[in-house]
This record gives structure tokens, C-alpha cells and sequence, in this order.
């Protein structure tokens, strides 16, 4: 059986620009149901799951999704359109 877990490494994300980044890579044949985001960043952003997910707000500080469906697709994090940039952003599934 795989790892359980999947994570974003050891090297935190940040963003660029306002285009979604990724965080977190697709596992195929896999489905998570949570998910936790650690933003040890200055700046507040966005996370979505999947290119084409909703946006939801993510502060600067550790928050836990549960009962969410991330099967095979990407985990992104974005900053607010014109902002600042978001640094040193991690994250896990299982």
C-alpha cells in the first residue's frame, strides 16, 4: 500500500504573481478526504483544489479541512489579486 500521506515537501510554495501555484501534486488512484495547510507567510491567500476549484481563504496560521474529495487532481494556493505575494506555505493530504 502507498503512503497515506502526501505533502508539499520541505521547501514551502510561494506565489509570484496572481496565478495559482502549486502546492500540493496529484496522486492518481488515491482519494483524500482532508486536508491542512500551514502559511507560516506574512500574507493571508487562497488555496483550491484542482485548476478549476473554488477559492477558499486561508490565514496566516495552520487550518484543517475535513471532509473534503481531492482525487488525482492538484492542490493550489494563490494570493489576492494584486497583493503581496504568499511565502513559505505547506501543506498536507490523507
Amino acid at each position: 500500500m502507498s503512503d497515506p500521506f502526501k505533502s508539499s515537501g520541505t521547501a514551502g510554495a510561494a506565489t509570484v504573481d496572481d496565478t495559482a501555484v502549486p502546492l500540493i501534486a496529484a496522486v492518481p488512484k488515491r482519494i483524500f478526504k482532508h486536508l491542512m495547510i500551514i502559511n507560516e507567510g506574512a500574507k493571508e491567500g487562497f488555496f483550491k483544489i484542482g485548476s478549476n476549484g473554488v477559492p477558499v481563504r486561508i490565514a496566516k496560521a495552520i487550518e484543517a479541512f475535513d471532509d473534503v474529495v481531492i482525487e488525482n487532481e492538484q492542490v493550489f494556493i494563490q494570493r489576492e489579486a494584486g497583493g503581496s505575494n504568499m511565502t513559505k506555505v505547506f501543506g498536507v493530504i490523507w
